[in-house]
């Protein structure tokens, strides 16, 4: 697996910003792409998503100053808006971009359907074809090491679907 466009849906908590570091981490070991994803509820914005550069994105103030400080490898970024439910927005937008991979908050949003831990991860993985990967909230989120993986853990059942992400799981480990 070498992923070229990562998907990272914004989550403005502690875990969010431990999945955006592990996605940037990610995304400089494989020289790939990462769009970050703005649900916005029912919110119009354009009709077709487009990935604006981060520096035209209208984010927080707090926000810009986060990804400024765990973005020093200055990885591309850009900025998607999204409108609608945060499974089907997110879903149809990694479809439509052929993404390679999404990194998720564990603790996905604090309201809603989703707040309690691995269920907006496990409700995506449904949805999508490319490997979701949740991130738990790491103590201090900041710049990872080189290597954005030291262990692999590859729960199987022998279905199908588990062979086919232990072999993911094997080919992210030799490399």
């Amino acid at each position: 697996m070498n992923p070229s466009l990562i998907l990272c849906p914004l989550s403005l908590s502690p875990s969010g910003k431990s999945a955006l570091v592990q996605a940037l981490s990610i995304a400089r070991w494989y020289e790939a792409e990462v769009h970050i994803l703005l649900v916005r509820g029912r919110r119009r914005t354009s009709p077709t998503p487009v990935a604006t550069p981060l520096a035209d994105a209208r984010l927080e103030a707090r926000f810009t100053q986060f990804l400024d400080a765990v973005n020093a490898g200055g990885t591309g970024v850009g900025v998607v808006e999204l409108p609608g439910d945060p499974v089907t927005a997110v879903g149809d937008y990694a479809k439509g971009t052929a993404a390679d991979l999404i990194v998720v908050a564990k603790h996905g949003r604090p309201y809603g359907a989703y707040w309690r831990p691995g269920a907006y991860a496990a409700d995506l993985a449904r949805v999508v074809s490319c490997p979701t990967l949740a991130v738990p909230e790491t103590p201090k989120a900041g710049p990872q090491a080189k290597v954005p993986f030291i262990d692999i853990l590859c729960p199987i059942d022998f279905s199908a679907a588990s062979v086919a992400a232990m072999q993911r799981a094997l080919v992210l480990a030799q490399q």
